[in-house]
């Protein structure tokens, strides 16, 4: 899944979690200069949460 998140230009990380248990899948650390993120979800087979941290 693509999705695009209108965040502030900077160093972010995006933390996917399974939502059953609350398990990290993946986190990033990503510097990104334009006014939308965007970002690709790792597979998943039910729901996926995604969590962004600012800096």
């Amino acid at each position: 899944m693509r999705l695009g998140l209108g965040i502030p230009k900077g160093t972010c990380q995006p933390v996917w979690l399974r939502t059953t248990d609350g398990h990290r899948i993946r986190k990033e650390a990503l510097d990104h200069q334009s006014d939308t993120l965007a970002l690709v979800s790792p597979l998943f087979a039910e729901d996926i949460a995604l969590r962004t941290e600012t800096q």
